[in-house]
């Protein structure tokens, strides 16, 4: 696993991922505990031990959660936001077909658009690619994810290279090899025994 590429590139993004969702929720929780208690020391009143002791609840507990919750939350996302620039750049180079089609990028374009929200329709599945409209896109997003170049030519998931060109070959031949070979059908015979 060490020294797998795609495996330290995601590890490290899905981790940061988990931290900032556990971050958001322990913010989220500590805040409203904190609010809770300090809007009940107010109405109990500070001079009240009940008030006094709800104010040290939102003091000392929850509001060094809170703090912790955020950091959390802060370095997580920058973590995440870097392991995910980098695994997209190696997505880009060990499957440069795979964002292509999750992008629905019909047709090679320079400053490709990184879609938001794209739907298809019946032939959106098609060899082609038709039927698929981008209803809210980003400019040059795509191109700068894959070579950090606002610039770059990005391929259609349509357009094959020589390794796929050969394993969609390899995948007919096997297929046709299936297909012309003899079946034979089984034929079971229960024997016989003599009659009494």
């Amino acid at each position: 696993m060490l020294t797998n590429v795609t495996a330290m590139a995601a590890f490290p993004h899905v981790v940061s991922g988990a931290w900032l969702v556990a971050g958001a929720f322990l913010t989220g929780v500590a805040s409203w505990h904190m609010v809770r208690h300090h809007r009940a020391a107010r109405e109990m009143g500070l001079e009240t031990e009940e008030g006094q002791e709800r104010h040290r609840a939102a003091r000392d507990l929850y509001r060094p959660t809170v703090r912790f919750g955020v950091v959390a939350m802060f370095v997580s996302a920058i973590v995440l936001v870097i392991s995910g620039d980098f695994q997209a750049q190696i997505m880009f180079k060990q499957r440069p077909m795979k964002m292509a089609s999750a992008e629905a990028l019909c047709e090679t374009e320079t400053g490709a658009s990184f879609s938001i929200l794209t739907i298809g329709g019946p032939d959106a599945f098609a060899e082609q690619c038709g039927d698929v409209t981008h209803l809210i896109e980003v400019p040059y997003v795509t191109s700068f994810l894959a070579t950090h170049s606002f610039d770059a030519t990005r391929r259609a998931s349509t357009t094959s290279t020589p390794s796929t060109s050969r394993s969609s070959a390899r995948l007919r031949r096997t297929s046709t090899a299936r297909r012309s070979r003899p079946t034979t059908a089984r034929t079971s015979s229960s024997p016989t025994g003599p009659s009494a």
